[in-house]
């Protein structure tokens, strides 16, 4: 079942939207949570000065942040301990070029 004759003729008229090349469309998802969740989170926010809105997303991203940081950081590690292996064969190569 399709939402098609629900909406048939309802967007003719509503105005395109336009959004800003830096701004991304948003989505919509309803959580149910515990009404002393809410109320810690609303109590949070206010002290943290933003929205609640703003504060669950910080808090939703907060994770997927630090796996990045931890990824990236094992990447430059690991670049790192790859051009210390290099330097470091080159340098017994040469060694033992001179020693020869």
């Amino acid at each position: 079942m399709t939402d098609e004759p629900l909406l048939a003729g309802r967007t003719e008229n509503l105005p395109a939207i336009e959004y800003d090349q830096f701004e991304e469309p948003t989505r919509v998802i309803t959580v149910r949570l515990p009404c002393s969740l809410h109320d810690a989170l609303k109590a949070a926010a206010h002290d943290a000065r933003v929205s609640l809105n703003s504060f669950c997303i910080s808090k939703l991203i907060a994770p997927i942040e630090a796996c990045r940081i931890i990824e990236s950081t094992r990447d430059i590690y690991a670049g790192r301990a790859k051009r210390l292996r290099e330097l470091n064969a080159a340098d017994a190569a040469q060694r033992e070029a001179v020693t020869q």
